[in-house]
């Protein structure tokens, strides 16, 4: 149980007491995507939090089983959900652990089922699935059984690495009643146990990645919770227990900060494992300057040579060459297996025909056994990849030196432009990622044992097509997790010449907007932009972004503005008021845009009144000063705001106009005011219902919007009493263009007053 290791190396077995380190935790709220191209099982994600949202929905892992209400009966379903690496299954053994010495004591009963170990084909009864596992000598089960059928609340069901249950679709379909004393498949126990009919009242947690297959449950759980991996502080604690040397962990320290882009990793538990595995090998070896790689493929490439070598690391690498010669054909079909499983997504390594290659992956830790139930008594062995991102990495080379797949189904596979059925998750990404990073690599042993026929041209001919395909992409075409990917596979390349071709085709105006942005993610987008000659507009909002990746994009040169919630904006002010920086708060006033502000919330009049109580009140402007000591006299969020479109629906509506137009005199630029609510939430809010007391609102304030070109006031229920109070007010709009008033209740005095002020408003081109 307490024996941990990510990778399956002798130096990198330690106990989990000795090397764990917390994660963040947050619990997540599920939003479900609408749309003609939305898939209703899949399409269900967590909301993307902003800082302030995600620092009040931290938890700790002694709160993971916390419920505000709880029924006695009722079975509660935790969905656990993180990337691959980002501890999931490491936090799973530490709760585990903690139970048995005394923790959670709420449970006097936990299962932990690793979805792999389960035998799918062998029918169980639910006494059985449970002990046959755990306590398989135990001999009379029938009164322990009992006993937490009658107080299930005191038993935890813990289903992890769900992604390797190969067969889940449909386990909330209704079903009959299953039995606990009839023999089942695990299919079907399972079922019982998430509706919620089989131990009723247990808790039953799920391990899972985001976007993967349990999506199309997450709106049936009791509750989300997103793993969201080390904060930096965590690194660092975890960099001071995996080195018992504390000198030799502040060199790794000062390593991963003079390695920007591996540091960004880190916040991801299995890659700063991987990295402190590296340096540790590179001391063990004697190196006495610490160096990292510059890509993911150069990471995994120096992994395997330390695999390889049985932990003997040597700087000139002259074992290489003759290790890769000597293990070429076992990696090459183990790159065979590897693409299969990626394939069907699955870790579990089919069954090899060639015990030579089974016994070389397992000696040299590309594979670790793992027990299953089997038939009767017997036990059989079963076998999975160390990680799915080695697996991903050998999935990679075998379509780059298979023959079998030829340029453009290479192309088909690894394709970033949206296609109409997208999966659950995608799983190429660090297939593709490293596949671009092989091909354009030259001159390293490890693509040189693979290559060494000269009349192989393969590598060539999939290095020529993946340049030209990645030139070639139409970057505007692109979402925002594509665009991500593409940034990704180009910093791979290595490649100055393909960098600065798709940074000067980037979008001036890029938006992130509900996309979530990791560490990485922003090295290698600032990566591209820096190279680019465009000026940028970048929308930041709802991406997970926090201060530091903020800062770096305020300080770019290129980007002449960005836009992040206004909370995190007042955030990195504050943060920038206190640290003195005054030259770059004057940059971030300068640059932030709200631009055009859309009010779908009661939070989204919050925030513009906060922003128009700093503009008043100067907050923040007397301290920012550019390099020549001048200060800002206004921000200029609040005065360019020219575009403002309220939707709330006609629930909160009239109460929330009522909110905005208090705030609607400083606005003092504003040239479009939409209070049907833009194309996307009319079929959805219907209407606004702002009526006839929102109309007389508007009426006080409308003779201070002397720079409004468009008003849009259609479907809110306005009749005759409203038409007149705006007619009234409606002359002293000197610049109004266009106006619209359909699908209101007008009658026929509203209509004849507003046509009498018509003359008046010379400027009025279009009336609807």
């Amino acid at each position: 149980m307490s024996q941990h290791s990510y990778i399956c190396h002798e130096h990198d077995e330690m106990h989990l007491e000795d090397i764990y380190v917390d994660i963040t935790l947050v619990e997540g709220q599920v939003e479900t995507k609408s749309g003609r191209k939305s898939n209703k099982g899949l399409d269900k994600a967590c909301k993307i939090y902003n800082i302030d949202e995600g620092e009040h929905a931290a938890i700790s892992t002694d709160n993971l089983f916390d419920f505000s209400e709880r029924e006695q009966r009722e079975t509660k379903v935790i969905a656990l959900l993180g990337r691959a690496g980002i501890g999931k299954s490491v936090l799973v053994q530490r709760v585990c652990l903690d139970w048995v010495n005394g923790s959670f004591g709420q449970f006097e009963f936990v299962f932990w089922f690793k979805c792999r170990t389960l035998n799918l084909e062998k029918q169980y009864k639910l006494r059985d699935l449970l002990f046959e596992p755990f306590l398989p000598a135990l001999r009379d089960t029938g009164e322990v059984f009992q006993y937490l059928c009658h107080h299930p609340d005191k038993v935890l069901v813990i289903v992890d690495d769900f992604e390797d249950f190969q067969d889940c679709d449909g386990l909330l379909q209704p079903t009959t009643c299953p039995s606990r004393e009839k023999p089942q498949s695990v299919r079907q126990l399972l079922a019982g146990l998430l509706q919620k009919k089989l131990l009723r009242g247990c808790t039953v947690l799920v391990t899972a990645r985001p976007r993967g297959t349990f999506n199309q449950y997450l709106t049936r759980v009791d509750k989300v919770v997103e793993v969201m991996g080390f904060s930096p502080q965590h690194r660092e604690e975890f960099v001071r227990k995996y080195f018992e040397d504390s000198s030799l962990a502040v060199k790794v320290s000062e390593c991963l900060q003079q390695h920007r882009f591996m540091l960004s990793f880190c916040f991801i538990p299995l890659f700063c494992r991987f990295l402190c595995f590296i340096l540790k090998a590179k001391h063990r070896a004697g190196d006495k300057c610490l160096t990292l790689p510059a890509t993911l493929t150069s990471l995994f490439q120096s992994i395997f040579q330390v695999l390889l070598q049985s932990g003997a690391y040597t700087r000139s690498g002259t074992q290489t060459p003759a290790l890769l010669a000597k293990h070429k054909a076992n990696l090459l079909r183990l790159s065979t297996l590897a693409y299969s499983g990626v394939q069907s997504h699955s870790s579990v390594c089919a069954e090899s025909e060639t015990a030579a290659m089974t016994n070389f992956a397992l000696k040299h830790g590309f594979l670790r056994p793992f027990l299953m139930n089997g038939q009767e008594r017997e036990q059989e062995c079963g076998k999975a990849f160390s990680h799915s991102a080695l697996q991903n990495f050998l999935g990679a080379m075998y379509l780059l030196f298979s023959e079998d797949v030829k340029c453009k189904g290479l192309l088909r596979i690894i394709m970033l432009e949206q296609k109409k059925k997208r999966s659950q998750e995608d799983w190429l990404d660090i297939v593709r990622r490293a596949l671009v990073g092989l091909a354009f690599q030259e001159g390293s042993d490890f693509i040189d044992c693979f290559v060494n026929n000269p009349k192989n041209k393969v590598k060539s001919k999939k290095q020529k097509s993946l340049q030209r395909y990645l030139g070639e992409l139409d970057t505007s075409a692109l979402s925002g997790v594509r665009l991500l990917e593409l940034c990704h596979c180009v910093h791979e390349t290595q490649n100055p010449e393909l960098a600065t071709r798709v940074a000067s085709k980037l979008n001036e105006t890029l938006s992130f907007l509900r996309t979530r942005l990791t560490p990485p993610d922003i090295f290698v987008l600032l990566h591209l932009m820096q190279k680019s000659p465009r000026k940028f507009c970048i929308d930041l909002r709802e991406t997970g972004i926090d201060l530091p990746g903020i800062r770096q994009f305020v300080e770019l040169k290129n980007v002449t503005s960005f836009r992040v919630s206004v909370t995190d904006a007042v955030k990195l002010w504050e943060h920038l008021e206190q640290t003195g920086e005054e030259e770059l708060l004057h940059t971030s006033l300068l640059k932030f845009s709200v631009n055009p502000f859309e009010v779908n919330s009661l939070k989204d009049i919050d925030d513009l009144d906060l922003l128009v109580q700093l503009h008043k009140g100067r907050r923040f402007l007397s301290c920012a000063k550019n390099a020549c000591g001048s200060e800002l006299h206004e921000l200029p969020a609040v005065s360019s705001l020219q575009t403002l479109e309220f939707a709330l629906g006609p629930v909160i509506g009239p109460q929330g106009f009522q909110k905005l137009a208090k705030i609607l005199p400083a606005l003092q630029s504003l040239k479009s005011l939409d209070l049907e609510g833009p194309s996307a939430q009319k079929i959805k809010l219907s209407e606004n219902q702002i009526g006839d007391e929102g109309a007389e609102r508007l009426a006080e304030v409308l003779s201070e919007l002397t720079s409004l070109e468009k008003l849009t006031l259609s479907r809110n229920q306005i009749t005759d009493r409203g038409a007149q109070t705006l007619a009234r007010s409606l002359p002293k709009l000197k610049s109004l263009r266009t106006l619209s008033l359909y699908d209101n209740i007008i009658g026929d005095k509203g209509a004849e007053k507003l046509a009498e002020i018509l003359p008046a408003m010379t400027s009025l081109k279009v009336l609807e």
